[in-house]
């Protein structure tokens, strides 16, 4: 062999022991996102390995499908004391990049040089969650920088309230959800909705909401149970707060239970407790929160027949929804003994005996999908609520199962899968903006003529595509046994099917 050759091999041995010519793992690249080893960068949580948040299995990535979307961000004009808004594009490689993508083009700041920037250039964000149509933003303590607190506040708002499908915004600061004037102990926020842009107008209307000893009201986030009892779900309502006992007017909207009862969420508290009295227990050291204590009648003890589920969901609805408000952190709960006095013992498997904090209660947050049915006529789709673990990326299989096990309401509504297809027969994936939902021949059943067969697809691609389930998700194509055909009973399933929210009634829904 000649003296060039055994060099090349040389060469070639020793780049491969050091690792060299192989691909570098994202994670160790320039653009590494999920660190906070350098306070300059903006920080992103949303990696490519989460990217398989709506699929069921063998999901590929889809780097290669990039998309460009128009966002609009506001930026201060320091002359008018008003918000200004710029137009950006943005190009990423999965819809879930967003959120993030617009808050990390708002701290890199504005175009025009006549505009100032609204949030602190070394601002770290901590996490970014996107549940239903409300975003929770976490940042580092930088946030608190800015100098001027309200127009970060109500530029970042307006920004992502701007986005499709966002209605509220929380903003928390070290885990922590921020307050009117960004100290531990100021006045509650609750979710905030789109703002004006005049940040004087803004004001006003704070500081005489503020000083008011009137009834106000405040968006928040009220925790109810699922239909099973495994889960906790939120839903958003306006509290009506008077005398700032915001405390109160949580647990009192908690007993009440849900405003609607068609929206798959139930009750966590008889209607019969009453609260009796609440106390704030002040931190004794600068590091730590504040502490609730409770005092229900002797009904709260009664309550909970569910067993040890519907005990930890009754518990959990409390501290998950009063743990929302700024610098509180744990709570402790009495009951009355009968005797006219309060006690702590035990109910069932619930030890009140300790402060509760929301670590106690492990993965019991969930969140709501919506799958849909046929009416009895075959005329119209019906909705109905389920619940997933909320950090549960499998939604489109979820959604697929929920249509297979059948509508709960059996009088009005009818079930859209034939009754011989399992879960395991049918194969779900993403493909860009387009789910791939692979039937079985088995789906090819009697039980879907006379035009039920229609229902049947389009039950599937309204769950599939419903905006409260899945994000970017535009279209589905089904496959008969992993191939595609023209004719599949009295339908055609070579093209794409898109939503048609026109098939939907909601009147005769869950």
């Amino acid at each position: 062999m000649k003296k060039s050759g055994l060099i090349l091999i040389l060469v070639l041995m020793i780049l491969i022991s050091s690792g060299c010519g192989h691909s570098v793992p994202p994670d160790e690249t320039n653009d590494n996102m999920g660190t906070r080893e350098n306070k300059n960068k903006i920080i992103l949580k949303d990696k490519a390995s989460d990217r398989t948040e709506y699929s069921a299995q063998n999901i590929e990535d889809q780097d290669d499908n990039m998309q460009s979307v128009n966002v609009t961000l506001y930026f201060l004009d320091n002359e008018k004391k008003s918000l200004v808004s710029e137009s950006k594009q943005l190009t990423m490689g999965n819809s879930d990049q967003l959120i993030s993508k617009t808050i990390q083009s708002l701290i890199l700041g504005p175009k025009s040089p006549k505009l100032a920037g609204v949030l602190p250039k070394n601002v770290v964000i901590e996490h970014v969650e996107l549940c239903e149509d409300t975003v929770t933003v976490d940042f580092s303590a930088e946030f608190l920088q800015s100098p001027n607190l309200l127009a970060s506040r109500v530029a970042l708002v307006n920004t992502l309230t701007d986005l499709d499908g966002v209605q509220y915004v929380k903003i928390c600061v070290e885990g922590q959800e921020l307050t009117a004037n960004g100290k531990k102990d100021g006045p509650a926020l609750g979710l905030l909705s789109k703002y004006t842009n005049s940040l004087e107008e803004v004001a006003a209307q704070e500081t005489n909401m503020m000083n008011s000893e009137d009834i106000r009201e405040v968006e928040s986030e009220i925790y109810f149970k699922d239909a099973e009892g495994r889960y906790l779900l939120p839903e958003i309502r306006p509290i009506s707060i008077k005398n700032k006992e915001y405390a109160k007017a949580i647990v009192d909207s908690l007993i009440k239970g849900p405003s609607s009862p068609n929206s798959g969420l139930y009750p966590t508290i008889s209607s019969d407790v009453q609260l009796l009295d609440i106390k704030l227990v002040k931190a004794q050291k600068e590091d730590e929160k504040d502490g609730l204590e409770l005092y229900f009648s002797k009904e709260f003890k009664k309550s909970f027949p569910g067993g040890s589920s519907s005990e930890l969901t009754a518990l959990g609805s409390i501290v998950y929804s009063l743990t929302s408000l700024p610098n509180v952190e744990w709570i402790q709960i009495y009951y009355e003994d009968g005797k006219d006095n309060f006690t702590n013992k035990p109910i069932g498997n619930m030890d009140l005996t300790r402060p509760l904090k929301r670590d106690d209660f492990g993965d019991i947050l969930g969140r709501r999908i919506k799958v849909y049915f046929s009416d009895k006529d075959s005329k119209y789709l019906v909705t109905e609520y389920r619940a997933i673990g909320k950090n549960d990326k499998a939604i489109a299989r979820h959604i697929i199962e929920e249509l297979i096990k059948g509508p709960v309401n059996n009088t009005a509504h009818m079930s859209v899968i034939p009754k011989d297809v399992k879960a395991k027969d049918i194969n779900v994936w993403v493909s860009g903006q387009t789910i791939i939902v692979d039937l079985p021949a088995a789906f090819n059943e009697k039980e879907l003529e006379g035009g039920k067969d229609i229902m049947s697809f389009y039950a599937i691609v309204n769950s599939l595509t419903d905006p409260v389930n899945t994000k970017g998700i535009k279209q589905v194509q089904f496959l008969v046994e992993g191939k595609k055909i023209e004719n599949f009973k009295n339908t055609t399933l070579n093209d794409p099917f898109v939503r048609n929210p026109a098939l939907i009634n909601e009147d005769v829904s869950q």
